[in-house]
C-alpha cells in the first residue's frame, strides 16, 4: 500500500481562492517497480481554516482493468426446454485456426463459437486439441446440420488426422465437451439462438 501523508479522518473543506495542487512525479519516492497497468496520483491541497494553515497530501494508487472480451450466449432448443453455452467467440482465420487448442479442460456450460464470413461447407480436425469435443455444424438459419464426436488424436500426422465434416454449407459451428449434445438431445434439426455480449 502507498503511504498518505497528512490526510484528516474528516473531510477538509477548502475556500475558495486558499488551494492549490502540487503535482511531481510521484513513482521517484519509492524503491519498487508499478506493474503496468498501475496508476497512481498525488494531491497536495493549502488549506487556510482559523487563521490556521494545513499541507494535506494524499497519494491514491489505483489500476486500469481492461474491458471484457465480448462473447456468446449459445441456447440450444430441444425437446421444449432450452441449454445455453456460453461461448467465446472465433470470428477471424487465426482464431478458426487456433479454436480449442492446448486447452487441458472446457466448463461443461462454456465452448467456442466459430463464426464463418460466408456460408460455405467446412472441415474441423483435432491437432493439438486435448478435449475430447461434440463439433456442432449450425447453418445460416441457425438450425444444427449435423454433429460430430471427435477425440484428440495425440502423435498424429496433419495428414493422418479425422476430418469432421459438415454435411452442407454452414454459417456457424459450436464446439462443447463430448457427450453434452447427446445429454441435451441436440440433435440435427435442433434451433439455435445467439445471443452476443459486449461487457
Amino acid at each position: 500500500p502507498l503511504p498518505t501523508l497528512g490526510f484528516p479522518d474528516e473531510p477538509i473543506i477548502l475556500m475558495g481562492g486558499e488551494n492549490h495542487t502540487v503535482m511531481h512525479d510521484i513513482r521517484t519516492l519509492y524503491t519498487f517497480d508499478f506493474p503496468p497497468d498501475t496508476y497512481i496520483i498525488n494531491a497536495t491541497y493549502l488549506n487556510k481554516q482559523n487563521n490556521d494553515t494545513t499541507i494535506v497530501s494524499r497519494t491514491i494508487e489505483f489500476r486500469v482493468e481492461e474491458p471484457g472480451e465480448p462473447y456468446a450466449l449459445v441456447t440450444f432448443g430441444t425437446d421444449g426446454s432450452n441449454v445455453t453455452f456460453t461461448c467465446e467467440i472465433a470470428d477471424d482465420s487465426a482464431e478458426r485456426s487456433e479454436g480449442l487448442m492446448y486447452r487441458t479442460e472446457l466448463a461443461s456450460d462454456h465452448g467456442m463459437l466459430f463464426v464463418f464470413d460466408h456460408t460455405q461447407e467446412v472441415q474441423f480436425w483435432m491437432k493439438n486439441t486435448l478435449i475430447p469435443l461434440d463439433i456442432i455444424f449450425i447453418d445460416n438459419n441457425g438450425v444444427v446440420l449435423n454433429i460430430a464426436e471427435a477425440d484428440p488424436e495425440p502423435g498424429v500426422s496433419d495428414s493422418l488426422l479425422t476430418r469432421y465434416a459438415s454435411l452442407g454449407p454452414v454459417k456457424y459451428v459450436v464446439e462443447i465437451n463430448k457427450g453434452l449434445s447427446a445429454q441435451y438431445g441436440i440433435v440435427a434439426g435442433t434451433e439455435v439462438h445467439i445471443q452476443y455480449v459486449d461487457p
